[in-house]
């Protein structure tokens, strides 16, 4: 048996595909710790989990980076607001990372760290620093690495199938390299401080060294790749539920016509337009539409004067409830949100907004199971008619159950977990040989 530690930011839509793996883990008799902020802590503990805090890592100015009225988030079309945002987050809290990892490798041993990509220390300093594997579970729907296969990161550009679209992704993706050069060399800068070689193209490049890279997708949903290294492999959606809570609380809703999910996810920044313009657009049509709004919302917070009789605002439901029973749903493109509705064959409407978002909505658009709107021309009537479209061509939802198909043959938490434990055996014979840790203290 061996020791797995899961090192990820205290976010929902990157936790709970954690916990879906570790719980596998765990169940096959291996210890299982995580990394992360405190508002995890219960879960993570009453789940049976070694629990790790942040210690030198400061968790509310994580928050205000990524949740505040000047979250990264807001700033998406404002780059000039948006680059330094970026080198805070992910390279200035490298060196807290590290010192909480540090002491945690030393008290605990693990044998791999599983880490959220976003999270940069394990992969960028700790897989050349320590005997111990990383491995890399993605929460995007999609590879991260560049290549030839796919559009450039950043803006969910379309593949390239004529001239100019390669011409023009091939332009975005130079502009998009520069935006992100002082990023980088702060990043080669930190590998230098601690003794290690530079490194060329994006940091996210480092993964195809790393023995394990785990996309919760299927190659039939990221453009069909045929360009990357041995070490990525699909697994399909990681999901787990907190414990069921209000059963009954989709029981008043009628069952006799189409229902429509209509969600912004879990991570709120912007106002709830998406949710707004559902409510106006799809207010009496002929199906039901379950709005959930998420704890840090109200149904008051949409601004509306009247719920209209077909629109049901809730906090929180449980997918595992109300999936099997709608007929589409509409979302910003969050990673978890995507794969549980492609997971479970539903077509999508896609208003992508900020991070990988728009990454998403471009699968989803390339594969057929869906329409994305901008939501800068999100209104309620274009809403109202691509949520019509959606339910009456049955192109989309055919198209969402042969990607549905194709994610179930990934294994999900059960094969992630195999692969997890098959690098394992690098990590003992990495002590085997006797490899000793570079202090960073």
């Amino acid at each position: 048996m061996a020791n797995f530690l899961f090192t990820v930011w205290p976010f929902v839509g990157c936790v709970n595909p954690q916990i879906a793996v570790a719980r596998v883990l765990a169940a096959r008799g291996h210890s299982v710790a995580f990394y992360t902020g405190k508002v995890f802590q219960d879960r993570i503990e009453q789940l049976g989990f070694r629990y790790f805090p942040f210690r030198h890592l400061d968790e509310q100015h994580i928050s205000e980076l990524l949740l505040s009225r000047n979250a990264m988030g807001r700033n998406w079309e404002q780059p000039w607001r948006l680059r330094p945002q970026i080198r805070k987050f992910f390279v200035d809290t490298v060196p807290e990372q590290l010192a909480d990892l540090e002491k945690i490798y030393a008290e605990w041993k693990p044998a791999v760290m599983v880490t959220d990509p976003a999270m940069w220390a394990p992969y960028l300093l700790m897989s050349d620093m320590f005997p111990v594997q990383v491995a890399i579970l993605s929460y995007a729907c999609g590879c991260m690495l560049p290549g030839s296969g796919a559009p450039p990161m950043g803006l969910g550009l379309p593949v390239a199938r004529t001239g100019w679209i390669h011409l023009a992704n091939r332009v975005t993706g130079a502009v998009t390299d520069f935006f992100l050069s002082d990023t980088r060399r702060a990043a080669n800068a930190l590998r230098r401080r601690y003794g290690l070689s530079p490194f060329q193209g994006p940091v996210i490049g480092l993964a195809a060294r790393l023995p394990l890279y785990l996309i919760p997708s299927s190659p039939d949903f990221d453009y069909r790749r045929r360009d990357l290294p041995e070490c990525v492999q699909y697994v399909g959606p990681l999901q787990w539920y907190p414990p069921k809570a209000n059963e009954n609380i989709l029981d008043h809703v009628r069952s006799d016509r189409p229902w429509v999910h209509v969600t912004e996810g879990t991570l709120h920044v912007r106002e709830p337009f998406l949710l707004r313009a559902a409510a106006l657009g799809l207010a009496d049509l002929p199906l039901e539409v379950i709005i959930t709004t998420g704890d840090e919302r109200t149904a008051d917070d949409l601004g509306l004067s009247s719920i209209p009789r077909n629109v049901h605002v809730l906090k929180w439901v449980n997918h595992e409830d109300l999936l099997p029973r709608i007929g589409a749903m509409v979302t910003t493109a969050g990673g978890g949100t995507v794969m549980a509705g492609m997971g479970a064959g539903i077509p999508l409407v896609v208003v992508p907004t900020e991070w990988d978002k728009a990454e998403n909505a471009q699968r989803v658009v390339e594969a057929g199971a869906g329409i994305r709107l901008s939501p800068r021309t999100c209104t309620p009537r274009r809403l109202r008619v691509a949520v019509e479209n959606i339910l009456r061509d049955r192109s989309f939802s055919e198209n969402a159950r042969r990607i549905a198909t194709s994610l179930r043959k990934q294994g999900g938490p059960d094969r992630a977990a195999t692969l997890v434990e098959s690098i394992a055996v690098r990590a003992r014979q990495a002590a085997g040989a006797g490899l000793v840790s570079i202090s960073v203290n």
